[in-house]
């Protein structure tokens, strides 16, 4: 009875064993990748610089969450929509997106970078560091999923 009950522990174990799914093996971002996400960022800041909404909020996932500096956390696309609203609202004569990092595993990614919002040609930029949260979509396009940013000092300061 108990050579039963060994053999049945057995067939068991092989089979659970055998159910387990196969771990997905990290590939990192390779250097045509990393080009694609800085035109990705490009297209973006044509997009923001468009007055656009629509064009703005396309390039976030359905499910994006905005963490602006000092404000409530943004969840949705709907809210990304309202906020680029909000933001397009106000003068913009120029936007540079730096990358200083991009780093990522198959199909997630996160760019690091500085940003320079200019709202007047008299005045000095608004300075911020950013991150983005990237992931890709079915159609091997990127967008973002979490943006984070905040002010940095001014150049005078």
């Amino acid at each position: 009875m108990s050579k039963h009950w060994f053999l049945a522990f057995l067939f068991v174990a092989f089979f659970l064993l055998g159910c387990q799914s196969t771990p997905v093996a990290l590939q990192s971002l390779t250097d045509a990748e990393k080009d694609r996400i800085v035109a990705f960022k490009d297209i973006h800041v044509k997009a923001m610089l468009s007055k656009d909404p629509a064009q703005a909020t396309a390039t976030f996932t359905e499910d994006a969450i905005l963490l602006p500096p000092n404000g409530k956390m943004i969840r949705g696309i709907a809210g990304v929509a309202e906020w680029a609203q909000a933001a397009m609202e106000g003068e913009t004569v120029g936007l540079t997106l730096t990358p200083v990092e991009i780093h990522g595993y198959n199909d997630l990614a996160y760019l690091v970078g500085t940003a320079e919002i200019k709202t007047s040609e008299e005045l000095p930029p608004a300075l911020f560091n950013f991150t983005w949260i990237l992931k890709r979509q079915a159609d091997d396009s990127w967008k973002i999923a979490v943006d984070v940013w905040n002010a940095t000092p001014s150049h005078s300061d």
